[in-house]
């Protein structure tokens, strides 16, 4: 009996010695030592979260202008947490109001046709066309239609109504003449004419204005519309380069037209 109780203690510190004596699992690689597996690790080399990959977490808010990144559709670019953290110009919104104003004077010709002035750069007439076009899909009861021969007219009281391209002298991106009945408030010419003074251009363009915002806000005018007051319509008395929210009409834009015809 002694000697099984002395051979079993041997036995069993043998095994735990032997136990002892194995080699450690070595950890799998983590070049960037951030706890996460190169296997595992988007950014092995750089130092990050789990969250993210392994990768950095991205900055919060990289362009301070209080719109979260995850939001931010201009990340680089100050905004305005209105239009999703871009400054105003680049998202086309509209603010839900319907103001519109009216300068007092209608047409009574309910087809009333316009004409390219030479001046006009030949680029700019498909453009023209579309801004007109924008008024008519309103559907009000008006048409504004073009006659494609160019003529060398430009603004003046001469019973055509001409698209052209000059200097201006005040500060307009573009300006819209009308004659009209003082008695009657029905028009019969209207010549609009862009500010040579100022770059245009046709769409987005850095410092550039877009040729079709501008013409789309003078046909408004050219139909008989007043500026308003709320920044997102059309009829707004302010361009801004490098956009093109104002291809586009607001309610306030259509309700105006609707209101006049």
């Amino acid at each position: 009996m002694k000697t099984n109780k002395l051979f079993l203690p041997a036995i069993f510190a043998a095994i735990l010695f032997l136990s002892s004596c194995k080699n450690p699992v070595d950890p799998p690689p983590d070049l960037d030592n951030d706890g996460i597996a190169d296997a595992q690790d988007q950014c092995p080399s750089v130092a990050g979260v789990s969250e993210f990959g392994g990768c950095p977490p991205p900055p919060r808010d990289r362009d301070n202008d209080g719109t979260p990144a995850a939001q931010d559709n201009c990340p680089d670019t100050p905004g305005d947490r209105e239009y999703n953290g871009c400054p105003f110009g680049k998202v086309d919104v509209c603010s839900g109001n319907s103001p519109y104003s009216h300068y007092g004077y209608k047409w009574s010709n309910l087809m009333p046709v316009f004409q390219f002035s030479s001046s006009l750069p030949s680029a700019w007439r498909n453009e023209t066309e579309y801004a007109a076009s924008t008024w008519n899909a309103v559907n009000a009861g008006i048409e504004i239609r073009v006659n494609r021969t160019i003529v060398s007219n430009g603004v003046g009281q001469d019973n055509k109504n001409v698209v052209s391209y000059g200097p201006i002298s005040s500060s307009k991106l573009g300006v819209t003449y009308g004659w009209y009945n003082t008695s009657t408030r029905i028009l019969s010419e209207a010549d609009i004419r862009l500010n040579s003074n100022y770059s245009f251009s046709i769409g987005e363009s850095s410092n550039k204005y877009d040729v079709r915002s501008v013409l789309t806000h003078e046909f408004g005018h050219f139909l008989g519309l007043d500026h308003v007051s709320d920044r997102t319509h059309t009829m707004y008395p302010e361009g801004y380069p490098d956009s093109i929210i104002y291809r586009t009409l607001c309610a306030g834009d259509k309700l105006g037209l609707l209101r006049l015809y």
